[in-house]
């Protein structure tokens, strides 16, 4: 029988009258919600026509449907499409470079539709453009183009959720490859005031970012000991944006209270922050803090959406659904796994501290997908060398070469995770789908494969563990987003002009005797 391919046949696509059920089936699911944490043999339906996951049962009892297209996916393992919280381009485009001449603005809106497309390709299926510390003039320009697109048509690629504005609002010492010329502080009204009211604050913001741009911000990372940010962490939240703290030296006190204040996340935690201390660990000394498992109940965020019935027991308290693995209103924190950001020892020591916190980010660059050597970036210049990104000739404080983002795939990172940490398929999955939708709060409809739930999917090829912990597999296969296939390997293998695919995946098509395909 023919393997899947996108020129194969039409397809009734998302928004159609008609539905179009597909089985999946011969499979292997990593469910988040499986309170054992094992991958489960289990067939999974979905309907193209709504992009969302079925429950085969009722459907197939109670509604009397039955699958037009079956994919027979050989045991291979079928996970929730990855959601990414940090990534500041690829293929050569940057969200935080405005485009120079005349259709500046068409180009970058061309440049977030490549990186889009290009995500997929590593399982992603949800992501926050990551714009990193600028003028004040790119936020407004760019930030209209970033908020969140959940209309956007399958084909585009992965689906923007909104921005992540990691600075300007930075500690200087902590810059990282931020430019410290740009950093920014939120400023009081009058001269003779130390710290700015909460009136002042968001003023001083809302003219960084843009006023009617702030509902296009998903995470705003920002260090919590500068004046004035603690005081506007509630208000922040109250507008739906995640708190993230990072690019800080603040204390274990100072982050304590901005997470009793509604902080939710640490971003990539052991980078540009303070080193652990025995008296005073900082912010890495959230891992071991009661306040990260069992904190304060967030600020009311105006225009929340409430929890789905089907998720809340009798009580009115949330069933442990897309997680299923403690309590569900916890501190997250981001690990880039890339083998160079942090040491594999600290990502373990980390995980075995905080496991139901823990998110996987790449932080990857422009230069992902490019070749190796010196490349222009923001007016600086970063010399690529495989998945480490440097500033050329640049060194910091300690000597030491100045990291400058990474060039590393999701799926790399979460191979080296499971690798190092051997917590095990499942549990690894969780820290890429299930954790990462929850902390900026479209886990009712990402992150998981429960019925009613948005059928963004990955088809990866099974872990095969080796004897010295690290293993192989886990290569994306296939990715899929509201129930549209938008990646598959065989499309790179397929023979130029024929449209033929040259090497089989092992992935079979019953029912109508063709692949699906893209329904445009």
């Amino acid at each position: 029988m023919p393997s899947a391919s996108r020129h194969d046949h039409h397809v009734p696509g998302l928004g159609s009258s008609m539905p179009y059920i597909i089985k999946f089936t011969n499979c292997f699911l990593a469910s988040p919600t499986s309170p054992t944490s094992t991958l489960t043999p289990q067939d999974l339906w979905i309907d193209v026509s709504t992009g969302l996951i079925l429950d085969a049962q009722r459907a197939f009892y109670h509604a009397k449907q039955v699958p037009n297209e079956i994919i027979d996916l050989h045991g291979a393992i079928l996970a929730p499409g990855f959601v990414e919280l940090q990534v500041n381009g690829g293929v050569g485009f940057d969200f935080s470079v405005w485009p120079s001449g005349p259709n500046a603005e068409e180009e970058y809106k061309n440049g977030v539709e490549r990186v889009s497309q290009e995500l997929v390709r590593y399982g992603v299926t949800s992501y926050l453009p990551t714009i990193i510390t600028q003028h004040p003039a790119h936020y407004h320009r760019a930030l209209p183009r970033l908020g969140p697109n959940p209309l956007a048509p399958p084909g585009w690629g992965a689906e923007v959720l909104g921005a992540h504005c990691e600075g300007p609002f930075l500690q200087s010492r902590k810059n990282g490859c931020h430019d410290i010329s740009l950093l920014r502080t939120l400023t009081p009204s009058s001269s003779d005031d130390d710290e700015p009211t909460v009136q002042d604050a968001m003023k001083s913001m809302e003219e960084c970012y843009g006023q009617t741009n702030m509902h296009c911000i998903k995470l705003l990372t920002a260090a919590p000991e500068l004046p004035g940010i603690l005081t506007l962490i509630p208000h922040l939240v109250s507008r739906g944006i995640t708190f993230s703290i990072g690019h800080t030296s603040a204390s274990l006190s100072v982050a304590r209270e901005a997470v009793r204040r509604g902080a939710r996340m640490v971003t990539h935690l052991f980078n540009a922050m303070g080193v652990m201390h025995q008296r005073d660990p900082g912010v890495v000394g959230l891992l071991g803090d009661p306040i990260s498992i069992h904190p304060p109940p967030l600020p009311s965020m105006k225009g929340a959406k409430p929890e789905p019935e089907s998720q809340r027991n009798g009580e009115g308290e949330y069933e442990d659904k897309g997680i299923a693995d403690g309590n569900e209103d916890r501190l997250f924190y981001g690990l880039i796994t890339d083998s160079i950001h942090v040491s594999p020892s600290c990502i373990t020591i980390a995980h075995r501290s905080h496991p139901t916190g823990t998110i996987l980010t790449t932080d990857a660059m422009a230069l992902l997908g490019l070749p190796d050597g010196t490349h222009s970036w923001t007016g600086a210049s970063i010399t690529k060398h495989g998945k480490k990104l440097t500033l050329t000739n640049v060194r910091g404080k300690d000597g030491e070469e100045v990291i400058a983002g990474s060039a590393v795939s999701m799926d790399e990172c979460l191979r080296n995770f499971v690798g190092w940490t051997g917590c095990g398929v499942v549990k690894g999955i969780k820290t890429v789908t299930a954790h990462p939708a929850r902390a900026i709060g479209v886990h009712d409809r990402k992150g998981s494969l429960e019925p009613g739930m948005e059928a963004d999917l990955v088809v990866l090829s099974p872990w095969i563990e080796e004897d010295d912990g690290m293993g192989l597999g886990l290569e994306v296969l296939q990715t899929w987003r509201r129930g549209v296939k938008v990646f598959d390997r065989e499309w790179e293998r397929e023979e130029v002009g024929n449209g033929r695919v040259g090497v089989g995946s092992g992935i079979v098509v019953h029912g109508d005797g063709h692949g699906h395909g893209d329904s445009e």
